[in-house]
């Protein structure tokens, strides 16, 4: 028998990891521990133009979760179920994966109008035969743990912020090639960066100390868009001071992955001071390493 999990995981943050180990220690031997999701959040399919975008895409989430333990990721198919009553989603959904235990969050809601509760859930999953726990939310600061809060935060720029609520650094992925426009400084050397997918939230425009663990650390720009749909503009200047040589980049291929975690947010403009104050985290990062 199965031990599951539901819920949107989006940014795979602090919150979502608690459900994640509750899921695996409940498993049975011979069990799986299966996590139920959705591409999007409700309010997607309900306010598509007031959501604000994903921390990742389904795949980084289903990453992050296998990394964590979980054994199968299942994304359920939102429009689809939205009219199901509550007793029809536990029939029709959970008691075909052969559950003993499912595992959600304090604020877990589901089945038509959201008239689902965890109360219904624990009395109605008591006669199918599994066990439901409902786990607290999870407090950074006095403040609960949302993807809601963590995508306000990137968009104002709390990066720190937004890296102690996931309990990890936000991570970006994508490509990099040769950049035509120059460099902001003479003394480094940039790339273009193009984030893989689209339909994420919007990064505080600006400059942001990051790092990949090929190419080292780098000043990282993420510039506004002028349109909604519009996909950001992304460069990456190489600090070059804790790699031997950052130049063999000019060669780099463009459809090779490159991971880049944001360490802080600097400034919106970059000058010789926060180009040093850059320096200095940097050289401090790789000091403590």
């Amino acid at each position: 028998m199965n031990a599951l999990t539901i819920g949107i995981f989006d940014g795979i943050h602090a919150g979502h990891r608690r459900l994640i180990r509750h899921t695996i220690k409940k498993r049975f031997s011979k069990g799986q521990a299966v996590m139920l999701t959705f591409r999007y959040p409700p309010e997607y399919y309900f306010n598509p133009h007031d959501f604000e975008g994903l921390l990742y895409r389904p795949e980084e989430k289903e990453r992050r979760a296998r990394a964590l333990g979980i054994d199968r990721v299942e994304a359920l198919d939102f429009p689809t179920l939205k009219d199901m009553t509550p007793s029809e989603f536990v029939d029709r959904i959970l008691g075909p994966l052969d559950p003993s235990w499912v595992i959600v969050g304090y604020n877990f809601r589901f089945g038509r109008h959201r008239t689902g509760t965890t109360d219904f859930l624990r009395a109605y999953g008591k006669k199918k035969g599994f066990q439901t726990m409902v786990v607290p939310p999870v407090f950074v600061n006095g403040i609960k743990v949302s993807s809601t809060i963590i995508r306000y935060f990137l968009k104002n720029g709390e990066i720190l912020k937004a890296n102690a609520f996931l309990n990890q650094p936000y991570l970006l992925e994508g490509t990099l090639a040769r950049s035509s426009n120059g460099t902001v400084l003479p003394s480094l050397f940039s790339l273009r960066f193009t984030r893989t997918g689209s339909g994420y939230v919007p990064l505080h425009p600006g400059y942001y100390l990051a790092r990949n663990r090929h190419l080292g650390h780098a000043l990282f720009l993420a510039s506004s868009r002028t349109q909604r749909n519009e996909p950001p503009d992304f460069s990456v200047h190489l600090l070059g001071f804790d790699r031997n040589n950052p130049r063999f980049v000019e060669t780099v291929d463009s459809k090779t992955p490159y991971d880049w975690i944001l360490l802080d947010y600097l400034s919106p403009r970059l000058d010789r001071a926060v180009l040093e104050a850059a320096r200095g985290r940097g050289h401090e990062a790789v000091g403590s390493r």
